[in-house]
């Protein structure tokens, strides 16, 4: 038997070579021997996504410095692309906001729908994959799917716990949220969200998003898990966020993570800005508060197994993990049975398919060796 080859998870912290195109990008004085060091140290054929994703704030970093660079025209290219992929996405996007709002849906703006054009001076700096949209939890999902596979003519790609994918006519995704997290999909997990929620003016129009506590918050626990593209870009959003909010509550954050009992990730992010200096003395001491909440097991183990390529143990478990969390945190507001949890959880239209779907994924996991 041969073995083959998975695809490569990475780590949700950066390799030593990445971390220094975070430096060259976040520092406050440029370091061009680093700028150097970091040019041979890559190739731009083979540059790994995550950093790929990074160019374009290189590229305006190097141009506000002065400084001329063999690669500059490519990163410009790449700039150009975010900027003009960014103004599709948004101008298309906004347009599905507008018509859940005309249908009596309110919405809110998250992640690079909301981060770009609030947090970055040049909206090409930060490349959108998608268009994420939060909504009510108590919204019905099949209300959403009428609208949007009927009037908007997209197809529905995906549904997951806290979420539903759909592809436009062009293959632009767009991320209906009903809670940010497949960890916080319970009823309520949203309700503090929407009260701090704050307007932010685009395209001539207000649009709610979050507030910046909690933008933080949401970066810093959808990030630290292992991803098949270098997941970078909570670092950058994070530090665009605290650097365009001098009022920034830590407190807050702290509370939102006692809450939602998700110590284990917010507290290992910030731990990394810290160190790396990216985040100042009242950062640290938040940090302090966070590595001294209690932490239950079945917490260490959901978000510890995401942020390392999952084994088949742990992949196995995570649905009787997760169902345990979602249960406790929501108390008696959590009615679905775990027959009807792992049929949502999976994507399973009848429950009685699961079998099947347990056979699937544990030949899916085992298939790393096939004859």
């Amino acid at each position: 038997m041969t073995a083959s080859h998975p695809s490569r998870l990475w780590s949700p912290l950066p390799t030593t070579t990445q971390l220094v195109l975070l430096r060259l990008i976040l520092s406050p004085r440029f370091d061009v021997a680093g700028l150097a060091a970091w040019s041979q140290a890559e190739d731009m054929r083979t540059l790994d996504q995550g950093s790929q994703r990074l160019l374009p704030s290189l590229y305006l970093r190097l141009k506000a410095e002065g400084i001329d660079h063999p690669w500059l025209p490519v990163m410009q290219g790449f700039h150009r692309r975010s900027l003009y992929r960014n103004r599709l996405l948004l101008h298309r996007g906004l347009a599905v906001a507008r018509a859940l709002t005309s249908d009596g849906i309110a919405c809110l703006l998250l992640k690079g729908a909301a981060l770009g054009p609030r947090y970055y001076a040049d909206l090409g700096e930060r490349p959108m994959g998608d268009f994420d949209l939060l909504l009510s939890d108590r919204t019905p999902a099949a209300r959403v799917q009428a609208l949007m596979t009927g009037r908007q003519a997209m197809s529905l790609r995906d549904r997951a716990l806290h979420a539903h994918t759909y592809l436009d006519r062009d293959g632009f995704e767009y991320d209906i949220h009903w809670h940010l997290l497949p960890e916080l999909a319970y009823a309520g997990s949203s309700m503090s969200l929407w009260r701090r929620a704050e307007f932010m003016p685009m395209a001539g129009e207000t649009w709610l998003t979050l507030c910046p506590e909690d933008h933080v918050f949401h970066l810093l626990a959808h990030g630290l898990r292992v991803s098949e593209v270098p997941p970078l870009r909570w670092i950058v959003d994070t530090v665009a966020v605290l650097r365009a909010s001098p009022g920034f509550d830590w407190g807050r954050l702290v509370e939102q993570t006692r809450l939602t009992a998700t110590a284990v990730p917010i507290a290992r992010g910030l731990s990394f800005l810290v160190r790396e200096g990216f985040v100042g003395d009242e950062g640290a001491k938040a940090l302090r508060l966070l590595e001294a909440m209690p932490r239950r097991w079945v917490d260490r183990y959901v978000f510890a197994g995401q942020m390392r390529r999952p084994s088949l143990g742990f992949s196995m478990l995570r649905p009787f993990l997760l169902y345990s969390r979602l249960k406790r945190l929501a108390r008696e507001e959590f009615t679905p049975g775990f027959a009807r949890f792992l049929a949502t959880l999976w994507d399973v239209e009848n429950p009685r398919r699961i079998s099947g779907a347990v056979l699937g994924k544990l030949g899916a996991k085992l298939g790393i060796l096939r004859p």
